[in-house]
């Protein structure tokens, strides 16, 4: 959660926590189904095999992200980018001409 948050810009981090909330919750239903349909009597060895191998790539996957290059540093947030698409709030009076 800290890098998401050093890397994501300011104006987008409610999207970008809501977007990450809403994939995780709306796949443990699945996860749920299968884990009562998979054990029945007969293929509980099955099932336990199918989730052992869905884990063993997780450590594999992780190693080859850019995450675990990342250290134990944060990113810094001064080099992302800010693209919110808006443009900047401007002083009272102040026109979109004046500014430079």
């Amino acid at each position: 959660m800290a890098v998401r948050q050093a890397a994501t810009p300011d104006g987008t981090q409610g999207r970008a926590a809501a977007t990450i909330t809403f994939v995780g919750m709306g796949a443990a239903p699945f996860g749920s189904l299968l884990g009562g349909v998979l054990p029945t009597e007969r293929w509980v060895r099955t099932s336990l095999l199918v989730t052992a191998a869905g884990v063993m790539p997780s450590p594999v996957v992780m190693a080859l992200s850019p995450l675990a290059r990342l250290g134990r540093t944060p990113p810094d947030r001064r080099s992302v980018p800010l693209t919110t698409g808006r443009e900047p709030p401007r002083a009272h009076g102040e026109r979109a001409d004046d500014v430079e």
